[in-house]
């Protein structure tokens, strides 16, 4: 090596000459040596220079680092093992991360490094992190000479420090790490100091969560500018930084970890220092840590590397990582974004090599065994000054499992080094991947395109689907653990093992299978084909699940090159909804060798058993109608419950075998074929009959009910009109002989089901107006029309009518002084008729059909009564009645459209005698008011329950009952009315009807007038 020059006297380009031709192997040093004092409360110590090789130098010579991560920057280091001595600006302090060092050729020590940062705020016992910034390093000293080397920057110091373990909480606060102090000047300057974090972890058992909040590591300081070199840019701090176990992290969709930027270089005549590399958004080295987050977590980039003139220009700062983690056991779920800071920008140079870019980022970097990443959101490597993408994610150790979610978006290669890390597709919402993606070797530049590398296994867990598309054919192993894996791909060198709880699908090929004890084969998507190039084995306890096209004659079916083994206790399974045919052949599995049988079939029909026929190469399925025990096949109708199920089975078993409520109703699942005949009886049709047969009192009670307030009085001119039910006086009108009146109603019905036909629900609304007259010997006589609209609803059979009546009645009576009392005769006939509209929904296997119907109905009633009202004290009335009515409904026939499961409905009538018993009282409120109350009791005859004859096309006639009217029932009523003006007279009420199942609730409003 040749002599140097001189110390003394030296000039700069005679030192730089020399430092050229001697040490061409020297350059830059960055990064400080070990930690000083953590600087929590005060100015910390100096970092202690560390040894290290001198390059370059010749011999086994050694030379100190640079000192001084932590708080106050290092002094100067010197080379020894020569008689030479080489001194270094002072390193950069830091936080927790280490400062760039100057390089110097000149003698003597240099000057000091600045103090660090200050914490903002240091927390223990669980409590809230408050906003805070942490306090900033100092200046690194400079030197007054030309040829001493400058000391390096103070570190920042950390925004919040956790000294305890316990619960933790950020909410809406912003948190932000110390900015490292920049290097001092010199003829070889000092380094930047290291940025503070912006939350450090000082302590094991940390549960923090983040919330609306942004935290940040403080940026790197610069490097002193220097007339030799330039000092490096000081790290950027981690944005939350931990040592200890057992720390849980939750970091929300609005919060954000970020690291801080890295430091620059400064100017430099001739050697240029680098950029300062970022911080991390994340650093924990620990084990048992967790992990979640919906924020985003960012690396910092990296500091901008100075030019130089003779020498190579500075690198620029590599980005930090996203996340960096090392430890093992620990667990990240990630639904947010992490993304790797970006590289800098390296220094130019005029007669040499322009400083390298700095490197992006890592998204997330893993390092331990045992770790589980679970990705449903997005990873982001960081790019480099030169555009080389960083990989998003980086896996170092044994053990370690990254899995997929839908929503999965990685921008840059995901490469695991180590033994036994596993490539998983999970979650419970479906995903798609290509296999294509997947590299044996060193995946290939960025492309655009993830590519996964690596890992020596591959599995499917969660609940949900993954489908397997495009080609590789590598030999890869994969496991199925849980949910669906859908092979759409060509993979005939991978081997499949499908575990307990998972089930292997598709329609593409795969290597040699193995379906173990609770897993399931289940080839096709829908209807399809599975190829497995080589042998297929079910183990005892395995599942193979196969369905069919209901419109042809193909089924699912498993096609093995090798040999199909099926071992004792494998069960093959087909279900209902697989969409089979009775009857029908279907080979459900070839091979070019089969061994052993299924132990069993199993099947979820009700009517259809599954039976298996084999050859030396394949399976064959057909299935065939259940026996009855002593009784031959199995009949719909042994499956129905009720009545009406069984009338509907029966019809349905007369329809051709062809008919698609047949074939419906033969491959229902099992326990559904009561359902299935309620849906398809019609019962409606029924019902609609039930309800108005109970309703149709409503014209007798109208009707009635005004002459019955008109009966009994002279009313003439001038004479008194009386109020309700021959009220006394005091609440009469003045009377006229033709009165008219108006009446608004709307009634609410319910019919109870008997466990054969269900409940039913009417209401109805409508208006009816009449008028009568006095006729000779007290005799009154009038008529009405009415029309109301109402709804009948059977929820349990998905139908319901819609029902439209126009009414047209006579009504006349007398009464006749009896003792103290009167004698009251009153009578009347009604004739309605009804326009039904029908709706009801068939959802019966797989038929699922709208059926409507339109037809018309006519109801005809008698009715009578005979009342005596008699004074109960000084004013109020007591009116015992007895009446006596006589209904009769005719249905008209009609015809459903809609689907195959619509009906016919034939012609039909109902007759029903009514009785009924009770007493009314009246009395008066003063005003002109008048308050009535009525109690009583309503038997029926006739025709209490309602059947309907009813058909399916191509099939026989049945009948299907109606929900029953009850056959005793109470009455109850209560009103009142007033006096409006000297004309008229309003009156509301309220009429209500109770017993055996049956409620029936009517309101009205009258309004009468004179003329």
């Amino acid at each position: 090596m040749p002599a140097r020059a001189a110390r003394a006297g030296l000039l700069l380009a005679g030192a730089l000459a020399c430092s050229a031709a001697a040490h061409a192997e020297l350059l830059g040093v960055d990064g400080g040596g070990p930690s000083g004092g953590a600087g929590a409360s005060g100015p910390g110590l100096a970092g202690q220079p560390g040894n290290g090789p001198a390059p370059g130098l010749g011999g086994d010579r050694t030379m100190p680092r640079p000192g001084g991560n932590g708080g106050a920057g290092g002094g100067a280091g010197a080379a020894s093992g020569g008689s030479e001595l080489i001194h270094y600006g002072g390193g950069g302090g830091g936080s927790d991360s280490g400062g760039g060092g100057g390089i110097a050729i000149i003698d003597p020590m240099g000057a000091a490094g600045g103090n660090g940062g200050g914490v903002a705020q240091a927390l223990s016992a669980g409590a809230d992190l408050q906003s805070s910034r942490g306090g900033a390093g100092d200046d690194g000293g400079a030197m007054s000479s030309g040829s001493e080397p400058g000391g390096g920057g103070g570190g920042g110091g950390s925004g919040a420090a956790v000294l305890a373990g316990g619960g933790y909480r950020a909410l809406a606060v912003s948190i932000v790490g110390g900015r490292g102090g920049a290097g001092g000047a010199g003829f070889e300057s000092g380094g930047g100091g290291g940025g503070g974090h912006g939350i450090r972890i000082d302590a094991a058992d940390v549960r923090i969560e983040l919330l609306a909040t942004q935290a940040a590591g403080g940026q790197g300081g610069d490097g002193g500018a220097g007339s030799g070199s330039s000092g490096g840019g000081g790290d950027g701090g981690h944005g939350l930084a931990g040592a200890a176990n057992d720390l849980r992290l939750h970091v929300a969709a609005d919060s954000t970890l970020r690291g801080g930027d890295g430091g620059a270089s400064r100017p430099v005549t001739h050697r240029a220092g680098a950029g300062g590399p970022d911080g991390t958004g994340l650093s924990l080295s620990a084990s048992r840590w967790q992990v979640k987050t919906a924020g985003l977590i960012q690396g910092g980039n990296g500091g901008r590397g100075e030019a130089s003139r003779e020498f190579d220009g500075g690198k620029g700062g590599a980005g930090g990582a996203g996340l960096a983690l090392a430890g093992n056991m620990g667990t990240l779920h990630n639904r947010g974004r992490i993304q790797g800071g970006q590289g800098a920008t390296g220094g130019t140079s005029v007669l040499a090599a322009p400083g390298a870019a700095g490197a992006g980022g890592v998204g997330v970097r893993i390092a331990g065994n045992g770790n589980r990443l679970v990705n449903a959101g997005r990873i982001a490597g960081g790019a480099s000054a030169d555009g080389q993408q960083a990989d998003a994610v980086r896996i170092d150790g044994a053990g370690n499992t990254f899995e997929l979610h839908a929503g999965s978006v990685l921008q840059g290669n995901a490469v695991a080094t180590g033994s036994a890390n596993v490539l998983a597709l999970g979650g419970a919402q479906p995903g798609v991947f290509d296999v294509s993606a997947l590299a044996a070797g060193a995946p290939a530049a960025w492309s655009g395109v993830p590519r996964y590398a690596g890992f020596a296994a591959y599995e499917k867990t969660g609940a949900g689907t993954w489908r397997l598309t495009g080609g590789n054919a590598a030999a890869l192993s994969w496991t199925v653990r849980a949910g669906r894996l859908a092979v759409d791909a060509e993979m005939a060198g991978s081997a499949m093992t499908v575990a307990a709880g998972g089930t292997l699908g598709g329609t593409g090929t795969v290597g040699d299978t193995t379906v173990r004890a609770g897993g399931a084969l289940a080839p096709g998507n829908s209807i399809g084909t599975l190829r497995v190039a080589g042998d297929l084995v079910f183990e005892p306890g395995s599942r193979f699940e196969v369905e069919a096209d209901p419109d042809g004659t193909a089924s699912d079916r498993v096609v093995v090159s090798g040999t199909a083994d099926i071992r004792g206790g494998a069960v093959l399974h087909v279900g209902p909804e697989g969409g089979f045919e009775a009857r029908q052949r279907y080979v459900i599995l070839t091979a070019g060798q089969r061994r052993g049988q299924f132990d069993a079939v199993g099947s979820g029909y009700a009517y259809l058993a599954p039976a298996l026929s084999y050859d030396a190469t394949s399976v064959a399925l057909i299935l065939q109608r259940r026996g009855a025990p002593g009784s031959g096949d199995l009949a719909f109708a042994d499956l129905a419950d009720t009545a009406n199920q069984r009338a509907t089975a029966r019809a349905v078993e007369t329809l051709p075998a062809a008919h698609p409520v047949y074939r419906a109703i033969e491959t229902l699942p099992e326990g559904a074929p009561p359902a299935a005949f309620d849906a398809l009886s019609g019962e409606v049709h029924a019902s609609t009959r039930s309800a108005l047969l109970t309703g149709a009192r409503q014209a007798q009670r109208v009707n009635l009910g005004r002459l019955r307030d008109h009966l009994g009085l002279a009313w003439q001119a001038g004479a008194p009109m009386a109020a309700s039910g021959g009220a006394p006086g005091a609440a009469a009108l003045p009377g006229a002989p033709s009165p008219a009146w108006a009446e608004v109603v709307g009634a609410w019905q319910r019919l109870d089901g008997d466990g054969n036909a269900a409940q039913v629900r009417q209401h109805v609304g409508g208006l009816f107006v009449g008028a009568d007259t006095a006729l000779a010997n007290g005799w009154r006589v009038g008529g009405s029309l009415g029309f109301t609209d109402g709804r009948i609803e059977v929820d349990a059979r998905a139908s319901q009518t819609d029902v439209a009546s126009y009414t047209a009645a006579l009504y006349g009576g007398r009464a006749w002084d009896a003792g103290a009392g009167r004698l009251n005769l009153l009578a009347g006939a009604a004739y309605t008729w009804h326009d039904i509209a029908s709706e009801r929904r068939v959802d019966v296997g797989d038929l699922r059909q709208e059926l409507t119907a339109d037809y018309g109905a006519s109801t005809t009633q008698l009715f009578t009564e005979l009342s005596y009202a008699m004074p109960l004290g000084m004013t109020a009335e007591l009116e015992p009645f007895a009446g006596l009515a006589w209904n009769q409904l005719r249905v008209r026939g009609f015809t459903e459209t809609g689907g195959s499961a619509a009906l016919s409905g034939a012609s039909s009538r109902d007759d029903m005698a009514i009785t009924t018993l009770g007493a009314r009282v009246a009395a008066p409120l003063g005003a002109g008011a008048t308050l009535r109350a009525m109690a009583g009791w309503r038997h029926a005859f006739g025709d209490r329950t309602p059947q309907s004859t009813l058909a399916f096309g191509q099939g026989s006639a049945f009948e299907v009952a109606g929900a029953p009217i009850a056959r005793d029932a109470a009455l109850l009523g209560v009103g009142a009315g007033i006096e409006v003006a000297r004309n008229a007279f309003l009156d509301a009420a309220y009429a209500g009807e109770f017993g055996g199942g049956n409620r029936q609730h009517t309101a009205s409003v009258v309004l009468r007038w004179r003329f």
